[in-house]
């Protein structure tokens, strides 16, 4: 039996792959590039050096000799691996298309020596995915603020029929609920949210959670206030005044963590 390498397909692909790399500017879109076995759909760069090219699914996909390039290459690829994989998860194709080409591009400008240009473009796409990460913030957390506030309604209409302003009960649950509006606020002023590289549902819940949290954390407070567990340290008079604390709890994340550990209450956030 022959032994021969011309007859072992592994071995014609292994060489095609091999050939590839020495002839990289004669590929061209439409051509399957063999070392990635993808087809080229969008050809963004290519010289005799490297080549980077979108596939038909719009991966980034590269290839190069050994060649010199910055220091920084390194951290330029992993950084466009990474916002790849969250692009892919926040856009749809249109808008994927041109993210992925402006990556791919970063890419490009790195294997020529250029990182700044390369990190520039990194950043544009950066800033337009935390853009988007904002939307399904303020999405999830104004549709809860909504619904919150009309149960706020529902109670102060069941308030003003029945003469129940001195109720604790309702006070306390008008109050917590006023918490909503302060959660919300605060999730407009935040500027910078943190990219786990979860689907855009997920942000949309995270952005409900926090409004939720926001009403459970004034809800703590003024029902604290009420019992007179905080009287050394808060001191409230008149139901507007518990609205007002029920809406600045709710937008002051820390505050009712740090009022409870005033008033002795074991507090699981801050143990070690």
């Amino acid at each position: 039996m022959s032994n021969s390498n011309s007859n072992n397909p592994n071995s014609d692909q292994l060489k095609r792959r091999v050939d590839s790399l020495k002839h990289l500017e004669g590929f061209a879109e439409g051509d399957v590039f063999p070392l990635r076995e993808k087809k080229i759909g969008l050809l963004v760069g290519v010289t005799e050096d490297y080549i980077v090219f979108l596939d038909e699914e719009l991966n980034i996909e590269w290839a190069n000799n050994e060649i010199e390039v910055s220091d920084r290459h390194a951290t330029i690829k992993s950084e466009i691996i990474d916002l790849q994989i969250r692009t892919g998860r926040l856009f749809k194709e249109k808008h994927l298309r041109e993210l992925r080409y402006s990556l791919a591009t970063a890419l490009a400008h790195s294997f020529e020596g250029n990182p700044n240009a390369a990190i520039s473009a990194i950043k544009d796409v950066k800033k337009i995915v935390l853009d988007k990460v904002r939307i399904f913030y303020v999405i999830g957390s104004m549709t809860t603020s909504l619904v919150a506030f009309a149960i706020f309604m529902i109670l102060y209409w069941f308030m003003d029929r029945l003469d129940l302003y001195d109720n604790s009960a309702m006070q306390v649950s008008m109050a917590g609920l006023a918490g909503s509006a302060g959660a919300f606020i605060s999730v407009l002023a935040k500027r910078e949210y943190a990219l786990a590289g979860h689907a855009a549902s997920l942000y949309v819940f995270d952005g409900c959670l926090r409004i939720v949290l926001g009403v459970i954390g004034a809800t703590i407070l003024v029902a604290a206030i009420k019992a007179g567990l905080l009287s050394g340290v808060l001191t409230v008079k008149g139901f507007s005044a518990l609205l007002v604390v029920g809406a600045l709890s709710g937008a002051i994340e820390r505050i009712v963590p740090h009022l409870i550990d005033q008033i002795g209450i074991p507090n699981p956030a801050t143990e070690s």
